[in-house]
């Protein structure tokens, strides 16, 4: 009694019912999304560069929060994380050349070359060797979160520390001054 009512779907079939209660089976496989190698194409350096609009620049003091929104907004775009973690590299078959391209080149643009915090000297180290997007990242973050960086910005902070007191007691001989010329010319209009 097996007929086409009993019909089981395969692994790659999914069945629907139709209003009219006949059973619709159809093929799933292409409708899975992150599986399909298209998906990459589908992601080139203006999707991404979109997608990661919202992301801050990186600078030398917000490595922590970059990395964040970066892994965050990647985890919408098929195979990107799997290129960041380094499950997908060169030798993997689902490794996309044109596809980690892009994603180097957007996370290129997200560094902030510009300003006080600027770290060019990352984008300039990084632009030297053609490196996957896991390598790239990997070297930001030893970079930004070594123990030799985080001295550096420590002595930074205390630079800045240290001209904001000084900058604070030139103010204050400022006030002292003005008190006494103002003192003298109160004085000075009542004689």
């Amino acid at each position: 009694m097996a007929g086409e009512s009993d019909h089981q779907a395969s692994t790659g079939e999914a069945a629907r019912r139709t209003k009219g209660g006949r059973t619709e089976y159809f093929d799933n496989e292409a409708e899975e999304g992150s599986d399909s190698d298209d998906d990459d194409n589908r992601y080139d350096y203006r999707t991404l560069a979109k997608i990661l609009e919202t992301v801050p620049k990186l600078t030398s003091c917000n490595y922590y929060s970059w990395s964040t929104l970066i892994k965050a907004n990647l985890r919408v775009v098929p195979h990107a994380t799997r290129h960041l973690e380094g499950t997908y590299d060169r030798s993997h078959p689902k490794w996309n050349r044109t596809f980690d391209n892009a994603l180097v080149d957007v996370l290129h643009s997200t560094l902030d070359t510009e300003g006080e915090y600027n770290v060019l000297y990352l984008l300039l180290d990084i632009s030297k060797n053609h490196l996957t997007f896991h390598q790239v990242s990997k070297k930001i973050e030893r970079s930004l979160t070594s123990e030799a960086a985080r001295t550096s910005r420590w002595i930074a902070l205390l630079a800045q520390l240290n001209e904001a007191k000084m900058f604070h007691a030139d103010v204050h001989k400022l006030i002292q001054e003005i008190r006494v010329m103002q003192t003298e010319t109160s004085l000075l209009s009542w004689a």
